[in-house]
């Protein structure tokens, strides 16, 4: 049931405040557009909210199989980029809110927006954790690869 992952994705919106409890309808009629949905059967909230790459991938694998797109993986990977473009705040306004933050600090500005990269999937943080890496001495200092 495609709109169990939808409504998880707006629950996900809101605890990661990427959008308001306000916001839920309109974002989903964007979202059922996009998947080409023409009704809405209320599920029920999930408990406990997935990471983002499994909701994303949920809503992607539908849209595959309902050939809203074709399964390749830069197309899966633009798909997902507009989904989350739904829940992303316009360019002026993290603009705002990173020079806010840095005012404070810009350790703070940059700590913020990393984790709002990482909110929004911009950073793919699943696919950072699946790498591997290591560290090498160099005569020219620690050397981190990945």
């Amino acid at each position: 049931m495609i709109e169990k992952w939808i409504q998880t994705l707006l629950q996900y919106g809101v605890e990661k405040s990427l959008i308001m409890t306000e916001d839920m309808i309109f974002v989903r009629n964007q979202l059922m557009e996009l998947l080409q949905l023409t009704e809405w059967h209320d599920p029920e909230p999930a408990e406990t909210i997935p990471p983002i790459d499994e909701i994303l991938e949920q809503l992607i694998s539908y849209a595959c199989k309902q050939g809203i797109i074709t399964d390749s993986n830069a197309i899966r990977d633009l798909f997902d980029t507009k989904i989350m473009g739904y829940l992303t705040a316009m360019p002026h306004t993290v603009s705002r809110n990173f020079w806010q933050q840095y005012q404070k600090s810009p350790e703070s500005a940059t700590q913020w927006y990393y984790q709002y990269s990482k909110d929004t999937n911009y950073v793919r943080a699943g696919r950072i954790a699946k790498d591997l890496t290591w560290t090498y001495e160099s005569p020219y200092g620690t050397l981190d690869i990945t």
